[in-house]
């Protein structure tokens, strides 16, 4: 089941594919997962790539293009390009997230955007989990957990280091603790993003 965290990131993510095009778009979702995005996506041809072949049978079973391909090793032979491609929160949990962002080049056509989202595990309210001697993740040895923590401008340095030009940054606000409630959350984000925002869209071209 989605979070109230990943409905509002897919919502916005469609909102800026109909931005940029004007016409169905073309949408490459690396690290797709079930494809549960397309719940929330609108005039789109929509592939995803994955290598867990339980979200493969089950984007099989939802009747969505699915190509099985690490792309930290190799670039899928397709015949298209695409006019966006996807990098929502998986970036962290890859061993070698630049050679995917260096391949995924070669399949973004030249008007194209990356839409890379990165988490900010250096929020203020990890900060206290931290000092509380609490796990800042679920699962700490979860093995599709995060392998790299960085706060959000090391983030931004990767990226840049990629080769990729960050346009816009869309910082998006924690749902919890939900005692603050979702309008002081807000406003916490707006106010102080690196404290307090929980990730980070980014519009990014080549």
């Amino acid at each position: 089941m989605e979070t109230a965290y990943a409905i509002k990131k897919y919502k916005l993510v469609n909102t800026i594919l109909h931005q940029y095009f004007k016409n169905r778009v073309n949408v490459l979702d690396v690290g797709c997962a079930t494809g549960e995005i397309t719940d929330y996506l609108t005039d789109i041809n929509y592939t995803g790539i994955d290598i867990d072949k339980s979200n493969i049978l089950e984007m099989k079973k939802r009747n969505l293009k699915v190509i099985e391909v690490d792309l930290s090793k190799e670039i899928p032979k397709i015949s298209k390009k695409f006019n966006v491609i996807l990098m929502l929160d998986i970036l962290e949990h890859l061993q070698n997230p630049a050679t995917v962002i260096e391949n995924s080049k070669n399949l973004l056509e030249k008007e194209g955007i990356l839409l890379i989202s990165l988490p900010n595990d250096y929020n203020f309210f990890n900060k206290i989990r931290f000092l509380l001697n609490k796990n800042i993740n679920w699962d700490p040895f979860d093995p599709y957990g995060h392998l790299h923590i960085f706060p959000i401008k090391t983030g931004e340095m990767f990226l840049e280091q990629t080769g990729i030009k960050i346009v816009q940054s869309f910082f998006l606000e924690s749902t919890k603790p939900a005692f603050l409630g979702k309008h002081i959350l807000k406003l916490l984000s707006k106010i102080s993003p690196n404290n307090f925002s929980r990730g980070v869209l980014y519009i990014c071209k080549i």
